[in-house]
């Protein structure tokens, strides 16, 4: 219905469907949520979202920036779809979120929307942390001083990002997140990094560092001490 109101440039029935995406969206239900959210429909919603008869002296092309300007980039391939589109859909949330509707949605809305990212984080740790082929090219790479700068910029984001994401999962979650880098031996390429020269990949490995330190002090602590002396690390 969206799309037919639109290709015949009727403008108050484009407000009006602004008005009923917008009280679909405050509704604060999962349900609806799910049906908005899904691959398929989202751009209508957000489409139907850019039609706010408040901004009508602004141009806002919400849908443009998301399908021609937005670039997802893939560092490390994922290797299953559905945690492919959980990472597209937390984007567009995030997205509905800080620039769509700002100024429309309430708290408890608010909360609705993060617990949806919360949860697609759940899944995406959880699917990354079992896969024994993506982390360890991870770590590989990232140990690989041959490699262009770039590239190992790139894979010490993607470090910091899993990092961060992880800060916000329960204890349990975390500590086994956590657990599941050091099996891969997860500060001897920080040091690595660290020791690279390259400021960038010394800022991203030292925010790396606070976020493990800011969970358990002890993992790092424990390297240090089993460090073997002849083994240069750090310095």
């Amino acid at each position: 219905l969206f799309s037919t109101v639109e290709d015949l440039e009727e403008l108050d029935g484009l407000h009006a469907m602004f008005h009923i995406f917008r009280t679909l969206v405050m509704l604060n239900d999962t349900g609806v949520f799910e049906q908005l959210l899904r691959d398929d429909v989202i751009m209508a919603t957000i489409g139907a979202l850019e039609y706010d008869p408040e901004l009508r002296a602004h141009d806002t092309r919400h849908r443009e920036f998301l399908q021609n300007v937005a670039e997802f980039k893939e560092v490390l391939p994922l290797r299953d779809p559905a945690i492919v589109a959980k990472v597209h859909q937390n984007y567009r949330v995030q997205y509905i979120k800080d620039v769509v509707l700002p100024r429309s949605l309430d708290d408890n809305t608010f909360a609705t929307l993060n617990s949806i990212m919360f949860m697609n984080n759940v899944a995406i740790l959880g699917h990354i942390q079992n896969d024994t082929d993506y982390l360890s090219s991870l770590f590989t790479q990232l140990h690989d001083e041959q490699l262009p700068i770039e590239r190992r910029r790139d894979l010490s984001r993607l470090l910091l990002e899993l990092c961060q994401l992880a800060r916000n999962l329960q204890l349990f979650n975390r500590a086994s997140f956590y657990r599941r880098l050091m099996d891969f031996g997860l500060f001897t390429p920080i040091a690595s990094l660290i020791m690279s020269g390259d400021p960038t990949l010394q800022l991203n490995a030292a925010e790396v560092l606070g976020a493990t330190c800011l969970h358990d002090p002890s993992m790092l602590r424990q390297y240090v001490l089993v460090e073997r002396p002849e083994r240069r690390t750090i310095g």
